[in-house]
Order: structure tokens, then sequence, then C-alpha cells
């Protein structure tokens, strides 16, 4: 339901009559936070005060200041109680993948009503507060409702929030809504969706929609992660990016909206610099890269897409035909092979914008100070919030960014504040940085919450930083012409923001920006102003737009002509064609940039000539004005004006040829298949197989399957991969000899062969994903049998196979019913010198020809081969289900683990062998027994019916329940398998294991090393400290905080126990051993980590602790090779 305006007010008044009544007062909350303010870590002469408190706010979210100096804030109540995580769904995995639209989502959430009724999705509301200090003594005193009712079954989370001429814009997937008080109350009364549709999956918690920015354009900027998008603007646009994570830009309205840059992972809130330079934090995928800084600039592209995710954390659930028939338990994906997230690596894909800096953990809040009211030191500082679940881990960092060409680098990255469980960051009108603290640890909606500000005493307090906020906070509308003119030269960059937006609207708005902007006396940063005010105008009137061709041309400053570029680009000026090609070869790479993507813009074929040459200078050497001059070649109206170029002598000329194929999906890109450049040619197979570009291009590509050299490396095996696919969705006789043929070479890897196979394998399967982007992909053309084309040449094949790949063949030998005699396949099974495949193969071949004996199959539950033996007693079980029983009964009590418990697995469907179970349940119950089996013996016994077995399991039950936690998961203690629990904790979609844990090295340091887990611990405790993480917290790890009886309290990092003390960490870094007689109360270490038997199943479970206990023997560190050595 929705929830009425009555209700909104209802809410407001109960909210401020609780407050009034609250038995604490705003002292007391102040006095709770005492000691934690106390252990904050941030640098000398900082000062931090509580400013508002649970009692006020819960489960704050985003934070923004108004344009009367109030705090606007949202709260997330229905993050994980609405908004779900397909984590935590394996059941709606695939329908989340493949869904177009929201009507799509909602359809899958209908599927599933009897999981998750409607009223899951609608319980619960998003709310917007907001909060003032009315009595300027630095604590908020008021805290309304704004805004609530968020609770559709497509709402959420409100994770982005911004104000502008006393309308709120607040991104609320699936909706970009627009907010007034129409009645001046200060409370909304009016809500517009200037547009829907955004976030169309399930995918992650978190991926959502938020970053909302003023751009220098007067534009509205906004991000949006990987749960995609699809829409119509009211200009009839469509735009569909269904696995993508994106920047928009739009007008106040709403119109004119566009994408500006694409292929985020997660990119969280936006910040521009003084001169209107656009940057985000993006996330990783948790899976041993890192998150990234991101310059950005229109038409960028990343390179992520939810398929990568399939790839590294679903290919087990996915159909992925490498790992179903290739039985590879990790893909190859090109976001790690070919190093997507590094920053401006050599060996990247061409296409790729490289990140300016890496940072690690999850950032969330993203801030560029607008002034100096910190001090010198932090002028021009970009603060990025690192959200990991909890103090210390939880912080914020600090960096610069210095002019590399014509993007940028990070430098002087550096911790600034450690405390509190953050998530959000604002600058206050009076200078302060405000903070808002999610909960007191986990990622988990507490109903807690704080906001904290920080300050430079003698610094914030200073005449300037006081004037400002006086002008922050002061009614725009009322200043005069002059004074705006005035405030563009302002030191603070949202008082010139505010006074350009502003000034943009007057009669003499004209004079003045032209005024400011041709002025060379002036202020830098007034002139900038002035010709985005210009820019402003020009929506309007174009005419005002050839003042800036001459300061493009003849401008002493850098700045102003780069800006002017980007204008005139902006607005399509073909007037200023002379001028912008003129500027490709400004000495300032970024002015050089804009007039590349300007003259796209343009698009007059014209400008070609001096794009080309711009790039024969480049050489590609600067990635960013590259990517100006793609998009300059890409804005064209088709390639016929620059195909020529395709061969020219250059290679960093032919890529940009290429690259704008690529982002047009230009049929004509086939023709670099064949280029004398390497680069270029991996670049175009990329290209073609990735962003699947049709009109013969995939046929190019498949016809070159078999003159790929032998790879060298991980990148020359993917390539081999993408043409393997090329040929695989081609579906016809030719792609499938050309697979045969590429299986038998002899110079390839076992590996890249059985890749091959693998296509011919699932050549009818029509699995819906891509095996090699892990993106939906139809199969747009008729698959032709090709049995004749196996039976034709399969005996060559099976004369060269051998080991997996011998595997492999019988086993597509059995599919396409190739001939094979049966006394080769008995050969195969009875040979112990072949691997397990091999005859595992010809066993399953026999079998379903029905040409096996029950007294072979008995037989064969004797082989030396464990593998053999399980198959043996399936197999058993299909041809005669009495002497399986009977095999099973003896099986259970004397053999390895695994047939133990696939013997018992089997009881479940019969009674031969109930006595046998139900002594077990008995052992069970004392602790005894077969305690490797537990698992497969409770789970057939709960398959019984009889009263015998139902009072037995009873008391079982009751006994488990009374004991310690662990007791109800005593049957993952043992019986594990290692490797299966290697291939859980590395490769689980929903338990992430390498989020937030490192083996050897590898993975992310938010929780313990577990490097040598299995050596510290027993089975017992690692099994806690999976189903229950707060009950086995790990020193350094969990929150924590103790009450002394001088009623003074302690928060921090727990640091371990004994008898005599507990050991806190405060952020200070200060480790303190409170004496147990001197503690009054203590709050239980809280942990990040959730009950991993949520998400886990039970043999998963058990299979981790099995893969833990063997983690006792760090791994041996490669000698690093003499370089000197010949």
């Amino acid at each position: 339901m929705k929830f009425t305006d009555k209700f909104l007010r209802l809410t407001s008044l109960a909210l401020m009559l609780g407050m009034s009544l609250q038995a604490k007062s705003p002292k007391d909350y102040e006095k709770a936070e005492a000691q934690k303010m106390k252990n904050f870590k941030m640098p000398e002469g900082f000062k931090a005060r509580l400013w508002a408190d649970k009692s006020q706010i819960t489960n704050p979210m985003a934070i923004a200041f108004d344009s009367k100096g109030r705090l606007l804030v949202t709260e997330i109540h229905r993050w994980r109680f609405g908004v779900d995580d397909i984590r935590h769904r394996p059941y709606m995995l695939l329908d989340d993948i493949l869904i177009q639209s929201s009507e799509d989502r909602l359809a899958m959430y209908e599927k599933h009503y009897d999981k998750h009724p409607e009223s899951h999705y609608t319980a619960k509301q998003d709310i917007i507060k907001v909060l003032e200090d009315t009595n300027g003594d630095g604590r908020a005193d008021s805290a309304k409702v704004f805004a609530d009712g968020f609770n559709d079954i497509l709402d959420g989370p409100g994770l982005g929030i911004i104000e502008r001429d006393g309308k709120v814009y607040y991104t609320n997937i699936p909706h970009l809504w627009m907010m007034e008080d129409t009645n001046g109350d200060g409370l909304s009364d009016k809500r517009t969706s200037l547009q829907d549709g955004f976030g169309i999956r399930m995918s992650y918690s978190g991926h959502d929609m938020h970053g909302l920015s003023w751009g220098p354009d007067g534009k509205l900027y906004w991000s949006i992660g990987d749960r995609g998008f699809s829409f119509t603007t009211k200009e009839g646009k469509k735009f569909h990016g269904p696995n993508e994570g994106a920047v928009f830009r739009c007008d106040p309205d709403g119109s004119n909206l566009e994408v500006f840059y694409d292929r985020l992972r997660n990119p969280q809130e936006l910040v521009f610099d003084d001169y209107g330079n656009l940057f985000t934090a993006d996330n990783d995928s948790d899976k041993g890269d890192l998150e990234r800084i991101n310059y950005l600039v229109e038409g960028g592209d990343s390179g992520w897409h939810a398929g990568h995710q399939n790839l590294l954390a679903f290919a087990s659930k996915l159909n992925f035909r490498s790992y179903d028939y290739a039985e590879k338990k990790s893909l190859n994906s090109s976001w790690m092979t070919e190093r997507l997230f590094y920053a401006n690596d050599e060996n990247q894909p061409a296409y790729v914008m490289p990140t300016i800096g890496q940072i690690q953990g999850g950032p969330s809040g993203f801030l560029y100070n607008p002034s100096n009211s910190l001090g010198d030191k932090y002028d021009n500082k970009f603060f990025v919030n690192i959200f990991r679940g909890g103090v210390p881990r939880t912080n914020i960092s600090m960096f610069d960014v210095e002019e590399a060409g014509a993007g940028f680098k990070m430098i002087n990255l550096e911790d600034f504040f450690v405390g509190c469980n953050m998530v959000d960051m604002d600058f206050g009108p009076d200078g302060k940085m405000y903070v808002s603290e999610f909960n007191n640890g986990g990622y988990l909606n507490r109903d807690e919450g704080n906001i904290f500000t920080l300050e430079v005493p003698g610094e914030t307090d200073k005449a300037e930083v006081r004037e400002n906020e006086k002008i922050l906070t002061s009614d725009f509308t009322l200043k005069t012409s002059n004074e705006l003119y005035s405030l563009l030269a302002r030191d603070h960059q949202q008082i010139r923001l505010r006074a350009q937006f502003e000034l943009a609207k007057r009669n003499d708005a004209a004079k003045l920006f032209a005024k400011a902007a041709k002025d060379q006396s002036a202020p830098q940063l007034q002139r900038v102003h002035g010709v985005w005010g210009l820019g402003m105008l020009a929506n309007k009137d174009r005419s005002l737009l050839a003042q800036l061709k001459n300061l493009l041309l003849n401008d002493s400053d850098d700045q102003v002509r780069a800006q002017c570029a980007r204008v005139l680009g902006d607005h399509r000026d073909s007037s200023a064609l002379k001028e912008m090609i003129q500027a490709l070869e400004d000495k300032f790479p970024r002015t050089a940039m804009y007039a590349g993507i300007g003259l796209g813009r343009i698009a007059d074929a014209s400008a070609i000539p001096a794009i080309i040459e711009a790039q024969r200078k480049n050489a590609g050497k600067d990635r960013f004005l590259q990517h100006g001059l793609m998009m300059g070649l890409a804005g064209m109206k088709d390639s016929n004006s620059y195909v020529k170029y395709a061969q020219d002598s250059s290679p960093a000329v032919r890529m940009i040829v290429l690259l704008a194929m690529r982002k047009n999906l230009d049929p004509a890109i086939q023709v670099f298949l064949k280029d004398s450049d390497m680069k270029v040619r991996y670049e175009a197979m990329r290209a073609i197989n990735d962003r699947v570009i049709e009109g013969g291009a995939q046929e190019a590509l498949a016809k070159l399957l078999l003159d790929l050299p032998k790879p060298q490396n991980k990148v020359d095996e993917l390539m081999h991969l993408r043409l393997i696919n090329a040929n695989f969705y081609l579906g016809d006789k030719a792609s499938a000899e050309r697979l045969l043929k590429y299986a038998a070479r002899q110079d390839l890897s076992e590996s890249m062969t059985q890749e091959a196979v693998a296509a011919l394998q699932a050549w009818d399967d029509k699995a819906p994903l891509d095996n090699t982007t892990g993106l939906p992909r139809e199969y747009k053309l008729e698959r032709q049998d090709i049995k004749q084309v196996l039976h034709a040449q399969l005996g060559e094949l099976f004369k060269v196979a051998k080991g997996k790949l011998l595997a492999q063949v019988n086993r597509l030998a059995t599919r396409c019913k190739f001939p094979v005699t049966s006394e080769i396949l008995v050969a195969h099974l009875n040979n112990v010198a072949l691997i397990d495949e091999v005859r595992l193969g010809a066993f399953q071949a026999l079998h379903e020809r029905q040409e096996l004996k029950t007294p072979s199959v008995i037989k064969l539950l004797n082989d030396k081969s464990i593998a053999i033996r399980l198959k043996a007693l399936r197999v058993l079980n299909d041809l005669d289900a009495s002497k399986a029983q009977v095999e099973a009964g003896r099986i259970s009590q004397k053999g390895q683990v695994q047939e133990r418990q696939l013997a018992y697995d089997l009881m479940a469907k019969s009674s031969v062998n109930d006595a046998i179970l139900l002594k077990q349940v008995d052992l069970a119950t004392e602790g005894k027994g077969d305690r490797e089996a537990l698992l497969e013996i409770l789970n057939s016994s709960r398959t019984k019916t009889s009263e015998a077995f139902k009072s037995k399991l009873a008391t079982y039950d009751a006994k488990m329940a009374a004991g310690k936690n662990t007791d109800k998961f005593a049957y993952a203690i043992e019986g594990g398998d290692m490797n299966q629990g290697r291939d859980v904790f590395f490769n689980h979609g929903a338990a992430q294991c390498l989020r937030c844990h490192k083996v050897n090295g590898f993975g992310a340091d938010v929780g313990p090393d577990l490097t040598l887990m299995g050596k510290m611990y027993d089975r017992r405790y690692l099994l806690e400290a999976i189903v229950d993480p707060g009950a086995a917290v790990a020193p350094g790890y969990g929150i924590t905080s103790v009450t002394t009886n001088d009623g003074k309290t302690h928060s921090g990092t727990y640091m371990g126990e004994n008898k005599a003390v507990v050991k806190v960490k405060g952020a200070d870094g200060k480790v303190t051993a409170y004496q147990r007689s001197k503690i009054k109360t203590m709050m239980p270490p809280v942990s990040p980590m959730p009950p991993m038997h949520m998400l886990m199943k039970p043999e998963e479970l058990r299979d981790v602790v099995a893969y833990l206990k063997s983690l006792d023997t760090p791994l041996k560190k490669k000698k690093k090779k003499d370089k000197s050595a010949h």
C-alpha cells in the first residue's frame, strides 16, 4: 500500500510528540556516545560532536543539506526487508538475470509469493527526514518526516537525495522522484516521478540508485549499480541496460534524460571538482579485484556488467558449458583476466576507460571539499567513506588528484577518520563535515543511527566560514544580479554554483556571464562559471555561444579553453566546427578531448582528417584523449566516412576507428580481424564476441578458430574461448567441423581442447547465458543437426584424445549415439590404468545402453577407485534396488566416508535398513555413531513416517536444541569434502567468503585471515564461527562496548578476553584491558558476518568446515626470478 499525505502528517506529529516524551534527553544520548567519540581517530586539531541521535533518526543512509541549511536524511527501513538480495534467493537467480523490465521483476516476485508473499515487500517503508538545529547550539533539535510511503512492491532502497530551488530530488528504485512543499510547512505534499524504470533486477543489495549531484551545466546527474535500467524518456528515447551500472543526466524537470557513462558495477556518490570534472567511487566483485576511483567522461565505458558476476560467483548454478561439460570450477572472466579494474594498465583492452586509482573496501559516501573550512591542508581534497560493517574497518580516506594528460591520477591516499560505522558525508553550510552512522556494527538494519560533526576549531569559526554560512542559508532569489556575479568568484564551490544557477534566471544574465568569461583579469573560477552560465542560457538562445569560439582559440587559460570546448560540444554548435577542429591541437589535452567529443556531437565528416591526425600524434598514449577522439568518429552518421582509415599505417589510428565501430556495433569492424597488429586483432575479436556484433562479423570471427596460435597466457586463452563461442552460436555444420578439428590439435593444452568438445556437447542445450560474457544471449540462427558431422569425425578424435579429453569425447559419443562398441566401453571401464573420468564415462554409456548386468556391477563395488565404487552403488540401485539396499547396509558399516554417506542416503528409499538408521539416531542422540555420515542418517530418517522414527528424532532434536548452538549443526563437524569446501569458499555466490577473508594472500581483509585457521582451532570452533559468528568473534574483528562501575561506556573493537579482563581497542588504536571486577555490563561482540547456515546448504556447510580445517600450512612464496640473469 501507499501511505497517504494524512498519514505523513500524523507520523510527523507523532514523531515530534514522541521526542518530547522520550525518557532520554539529548544530553543522555551525548553521554552514551561520549566514550565512542573519545576513541575517534582523526587528524590532530579536529573535534567531533554528536549532532543527531537514534531518537531522531534510525537506519540513516544518504545525507544532504538543502538551501535553508536543513539536513535531509534518507532512512532505509526496507533494506533486506522488502529490498532483498539475490544471493539469498537462489531459486530466483536465473529469472532475475533474464529480467528485461520492472514488469518482469514484479512477475518474478509474484511467481514466488508462496515463499515471500506480497506483504513481505510492502510491510516496511523508506522515509525521508529533515533535521534542523533551530537554536544554533550545534545539536539538531527538530526532526520531522519530510516524506514517507515508499513501500511499493518494487520500491527501494532510497539512497540518494539533493535539493534545488525548494524541490527535493530522491532516488528510490524504480523512480527518480521530485518532491515539493507547496503549502510552505517545510514538508513534502507533492511528489512527481520524473522517470521510472531503474533497478529492474533484484541483483545484489546495495547496487542501487544514488549519487545525485548538480553538474556545472545545470543538469542533474546520478548513478545506478548493475541492477540495471530500462525505460523510455519523455522524448521517446529508449535506454536499455538490464545488466549494467551507469551514470545519467537530465534537466531539472526530468527532460532530455540520457546515459552519460556506462558499464560501472556499483558507482556510489558522484562529485564534481571545481572545474566540473566528474568522479565516482566504484565497488569490486569480491573476487580479488579492487575498488576504484573513476574519472567519468561522456560516453565512457568501465567494462563491468553483471555477466562478470555470473561467471565469477554463480558458475555452478547457471549451466555454463565450461562448468557443466569441461568441468572447470573457475571460469575465465574478462574482468579478471584482462585486468579491467586496474589503473591504466597497458595490457587492458583499449575500449576501457581506466580507473585513476584503487582503494580497498566498499565505498559508500564520496565527497569533494567545496571550501577551505577545514584549513588549507584539506582544500580540494576528496573524501571516500569505506564501509566494512564496523569499527575499525569502516573508515574515511582522503586523497588528491593530479592531472595526467587529459585525465587524472589519484595521489596522497591516506586515512582521515575512524571511529564509527558511517555510510555517508556532507559538508554543512557551517563548514563542518557531517557524517551519518548507519548502526553500531554490521550490514543490517538495527534501528540505530547517529550523525556526527567533524570540525577544526580555529578554522571553522573563521570570519570567512561564518560569512559563507550566512550566504548559503540566505535566499539567493533576493540577491541582485551584481551580487550573484560577485559570488561567482567566491572560494566556495556550492556558493558559486548556486549563484550561477540563480543568475541564469535573470534578464541581464547573458551580459554578466559574458563579462565573467571574457575578463582575463577576473579570478579563474569566476571565468569558468561564466562559460558554464552561457552554456545554460544557450538552451534558449544559441547565439550566445558565438563569443566562446574566440575564447576557445585564443584565451591563455587552459581551463577556460577546455570549458569552452565542452559547452560548444554539448550544444552541438555546428557554427563552431572550424574552431573545434583547431582545438584538437590545443596544448592542454583536456581541451582536445572535449573538442573530440564535441565534434562527434556535431557529426560533420569534414572533421575526420583532423581527428585522425590528432590520434596519430597521440599514438594512443593518452587514453582519455584517445577516448575523446574516438567519440568524434563514433558520432558520425556512419563509418563509411572514416572506414578508409582502417588501413592506416598507424596502429593507434586503426584502433580508434575500431573502437568507434565497436561503440556503434558496426559490422565493418570485422576488417580488423586480420590486422597486422595483435592488439588491434584482439580488440576486434573482443568487440565482436562480447558486444555480439552481427552483419557477418560473427561468421568472420568463427572462421579464424583454426588459425589461432597456441595460447601463451590467460588472455590468449580467453581469445580462443571467444572464437570457440562464435562457432557455437553460429550453430552450423561448418562450425561443428572447426570445433572438432580444433579439439584434435596436438599443440593445444587439454584444457583448451576440452572447451571445444564442451561446445559440441552443449550444442542442443540452448543454455540462456553466454559462456564467455555471462550475459543472456539469444540464439538467432536455427541450429543445424550435427550428428552426421560427429559420426564422420569423432573416430579421428578418439585416436588422439586421452585423459580428461577422452572422457569428454566418450560422453559426446554417447550423446550423439556414435557407434562405439560395447567391447571398447567395457575395456575402458575395466582398465584401472585410465583416469576415473574415462572409466566413469564408459560406465555411464554402458548403463544408458542397458548392457550392464547386476553381478558385474556388484563386482565393481570393490574397485580400487572410490569414484567407480560410488557410481556402481548408484547404478546398482537403478538395476536392482533390493540388492542395492543389501549392499548399502554392508557398506554403511565398513565403507569409506563418501561410500557410507551414499549408503545412508539410499536408505531413504526403502525400509530394509530401518533398523540400522534407528540405531544410528539413538547413537547420534548420545553424541556417538557415524558422525561423518550424520547428515545423511538424519535426512533419510526424516523421510520415514513410522512412530519409531518420529519419536527418536523428536528426542534427538530436543537434546540438540537444549545443548550448545553448534549441536544443531553437529552433522557438519565431520565428513566434509575438503575440495568441495574449497569450491564453496572461493565460488559460492551467496556466501562470498572472499569478500571478507583471505587465504594465502587471496581475498579481502575485512575479516580474519584464515590461512592457518585449521591449525589454530578444532572443527567445532570452526563450525561455531560459521553458524554463530557472534559467539566466536575473532579478536580484532568485532564491535563491543563495556560499561564500567563509574558509569562510563567504552566502545571499540573486541580484542579478546579471559577470566580477568576484557580487551577493547578504541579508534585511536590504543588497546585497554578492563578488569572484569570493574565492569558493570558488557555488550557481546557483534560480528558483521551473517550466519552462514542461512546461505549455505547443509552439505556445503560440512564441506567448508572440512576445508577450513585443512588450512594448516601457509603457501610457500615463489622465489622471484633474478632479472639480471641471462
